[in-house]
């Protein structure tokens, strides 16, 4: 397939192939709905397969929009409609964005498949280090993350990255006048060192996604103090692994204070954390295999087989999933 795709910032890229032979192409499409247009357009997709996922809770607005979108390519490539209806996939969070998936676009497949299922468990692992931080919080400054509920937690660690290229269109957050330390965009494979020199981990958004930061807490042992949110990462937690509180400072700082209470008495366990929430990544890895062995009409163990390889290769699946493309023509 020699095909090129473009960001949101018209920046190009090759399309990454998540399965590629003679017989079966499958690609994924990471907030790249726009990329369909350009492949369904130029290519035979007979034995070409999609799955989309999505970073933001997909609520009924993004729902209907995604419906529209299907319905508009059908119209444009009517001879390739029962194509497009039966060869996309459309990978939801959580359990409340599927049902409202198949009950606004019924005759397109979905399946609840959280995409924090696919950080490495290699990458993100329990490292016995000296305790210096009692919370540690991974997030971009954006004023939505809700840092200030943080406010009143005594030594806490910020993990942040650089968000100048949002800035216009997303509201910030300083979260130096009361982090002890920050990181600024350090590599992925020493967020490891950072997290487990805390006690637990923060989560404090109302509404985003699944949630990389929540899952890679619970990989490394750690547990989480969260608010209620949409969008999926409470897919992982449990009461052992979790604390859900108000979303205010206070109720914040006491979640954290109970959760290093626990550990000092030996109340937390950071194996069963890190070993039930694999558990929990194994089953929506599963529904995946199963959904593409399905469609595919391809053996279950070769799905599962080369979903395990890209795993071990690269976290998030980064090297084999195509992520915020807006449009895709054919390479020259």
């Amino acid at each position: 397939m020699n095909f090129i795709g473009y960001d949101h910032q018209n920046k190009p890229a090759p399309i990454r192939l998540f399965h590629d032979d003679d017989n079966l192409k499958i690609i994924l499409l990471h907030e790249s709905l726009g990329a369909l247009d350009g492949i369904i357009g130029n290519t035979d997709i007979s034995r070409v397969f999609f799955a989309l996922s999505f970073s933001w809770n997909f609520d009924d607005d993004k729902c209907v929009i995604c419906k529209n979108f299907i319905e508009q390519l059908c119209e444009k490539y009517p001879h390739a409609k029962n194509l497009i209806l039966s060869n996309i996939i459309f990978l939801m969070n959580s359990a409340s964005e599927l049902h409202r998936a198949r009950a606004i676009m019924p005759e397109i497949a979905s399946a609840h498949v959280n995409n924090a299922s696919f950080l490495s468990e290699r990458q993100l692992y329990i490292k016995h280090s000296t305790i210096l931080y009692n919370a540690v919080i991974n997030a971009k400054n954006f004023l939505f993350k809700r840092h200030y509920l943080a406010q009143d937690v005594a030594d806490i660690v910020a993990i942040s990255y650089d968000t100048s290229a949002h800035e216009a269109k997303i509201k910030s957050f300083d979260i130096s006048d009361f982090a002890s330390k920050i990181y600024e965009s350090i590599p992925e494979e020493q967020i490891t060192d950072i997290l487990c020199q805390a006690n637990c981990g923060l989560a404090l958004s109302e509404v985003e996604g699944a949630c990389y930061a929540s899952a890679e807490y619970l990989l490394c042992g750690l547990p989480v103090v969260s608010t209620i949110s949409l969008g999926g990462r409470s897919d992982f937690y449990d009461s052992y692994n979790s604390l859900i509180v108000e979303a205010s400072p206070g109720a914040v700082a006491d979640g954290v204070h109970e959760f290093k209470a626990r550990r000092l008495r030996g109340d937390i366990d950071p194996e069963l954390i890190r070993s039930s929430t694999i558990s929990r990544m194994k089953i929506f890895r599963a529904r995946l295999v199963e959904e593409f062995s399905r469609m595919t009409n391809v053996d279950y163990h070769v799905i599962d087989e080369r979903l395990n390889f890209c795993l071990s290769d690269s976290n998030k699946l980064w090297g084999y999933k195509n992520f915020w493309l807006q449009h895709v023509c054919i390479s020259s």
